[in-house]
């Protein structure tokens, strides 16, 4: 939940500042919101992470 704030918090200091262009921050942050749930399941499996990270809502424990 953290790393979704800290996803979150990023893109609006990059619409606040526009050192990106916004088009360009704004599918940056859909893709980097798209591919966390992905890559922290696969942390999961692979035991460097204790559970993965849902971007739309809780799931149920395995």
């Amino acid at each position: 939940m953290i790393l979704v704030f800290a996803i979150i918090l990023r893109a609006l200091v990059l619409f606040a500042t526009e050192a990106v262009p916004v088009d360009v921050t704004a599918i940056g942050i859909m893709l980097a919101l798209l591919v966390v749930e992905p890559i922290s399941t696969m942390l999961v499996d692979w035991g460097l992470l204790a559970t993965p990270v849902y971007v739309l809502g809780w799931r149920a424990a395995r």
